[in-house]
């Protein structure tokens, strides 16, 4: 009998899975070979094997911080911020200065609302790692929840300048503009958002609809919508 790589006897389903065509034991005794395949699997979208690799290899190793960043990871991946926050609240005890770690954990925070305590986690990782620009759009996103508008634009502006070909901080500077009313800056950031997407070769429908977004902006700012008023005077002109 021939599967993959491997022929002869093939042992209980529960002991093997099937990455990238080969037949991988799930209860090999090296944790980083165990990693690899799961980041292999994952990158596959199985997200099940995935699993199975990295619970073995924290078993095997569970003071091992990238293996602990990688299982709470995978955890975020399958929107189960809980599991992934007790695995990193260990590695950042383990190890105070992993800056991803501060970084996934403040994504952990943020989804489950506990707003303030991400913005520390995230201030965290961007003094260890400068300004990195996943951080400082997580902390954008997240002071944005928060109503800090201002300093949400200051680190998608940050963002935009590290990556001036990314289409995404350029799109939440246009959301942060809308909700301000200054249509102007939100017409202009949806413009290059559509710009960049077409650009990279991104979705194509999406371009159109970032088009047709800043097309709606020009029309409310063409009725006097969204612009700054003069300020008022007293005293005769």
């Amino acid at each position: 009998m021939e599967t993959g790589a491997f022929t002869g006897y093939i042992p209980p389903k529960d002991r093997w899975t099937t990455v990238a065509d080969k037949l991988i034991p799930i209860h090999n005794d090296d944790p980083y070979l165990l990693l690899e395949h799961g980041q292999r699997a994952l990158r596959d979208g199985h997200f099940q094997q995935t699993a199975a690799f990295l619970d073995r290899a924290l078993r095997l190793s569970p003071h091992d911080l990238t293996i602990l960043n990688a299982r709470a990871s995978l955890f975020l991946a399958q929107h189960r911020p809980r599991n992934a926050l007790l695995l990193l609240d260990r590695a950042c005890a383990l190890e105070p200065s992993f800056a991803e770690v501060w970084n996934n954990r403040g994504v952990a925070l943020a989804r489950i609302g506990r707003l303030k305590e991400a913005e520390t986690s995230f201030d965290r990782a961007i003094s260890l790692m400068g300004d990195d620009p996943a951080a400082l759009t997580n902390r954008a996103l997240t002071i944005l929840q928060m109503g800090d508008l201002e300093g949400a634009v200051d680190d998608l502006t940050s963002v935009v300048e590290q990556q001036p070909g990314n289409p995404e901080p350029w799109l939440y500077k246009a959301m942060v503009h809308m909700r301000t009313l200054e249509l102007r800056q939100s017409r202009h950031a949806f413009l290059q958002a559509a710009r960049r997407t077409w650009a990279s070769g991104g979705s194509r429908r999406n371009a159109l609809f970032l088009v047709l977004a800043a097309s709606v902006l020009r029309l409310l700012l063409s009725l006097g919508i969204g612009e700054a008023r003069p300020p008022e005077t007293s005293g005769s002109p």
